[in-house]
């Protein structure tokens, strides 16, 4: 089995997921411990990805596909009704700007600290 580039995993925004975080940590949410999926039910794929990404640096990607690695699944999907409820998790970032955004803030990483890798 090849997954490949049509292999299709959710989303996680960093950002959101942080805020999510530190809100249920402030908050008297009324539980001491529950296991809660932080991330987005929507999935994308790994090309589409990948095409969001080339256009927001202006390059090509150069792609070596390899076999799946063990255990490597060809769809993800997070349930997060319990977020929804516990938390009032509701992703508000979607892919695109998800994307921009970050290619926006690695850029301005490289230039303040010239050790990284540039792009």
């Amino acid at each position: 089995m090849r997954l490949g580039l049509s292999a299709k995993r959710i989303e996680t925004k960093r950002i959101e997921t942080i805020e999510t975080l530190k809100k249920s940590a402030d908050s008297a949410n009324g539980f001491e411990f529950e296991i809660i999926n932080l991330g987005d039910s929507r999935t994308v794929e790994l090309k589409y990805l990948i095409s969001l990404i080339e256009q927001n640096l202006g390059k090509k990607a150069k792609i070596k596909e390899l076999p799946p690695q063990p255990g490597d699944v060809p769809i993800t999907f997070a349930d997060i009704s319990k977020a929804e409820k516990l938390l009032d998790y509701h992703p508000a970032v979607d892919i695109e700007s998800g994307i921009k955004k970050f290619v926006q803030w690695y850029r301005e990483q490289t230039v303040q600290n010239s050790t990284w890798a540039r792009i």
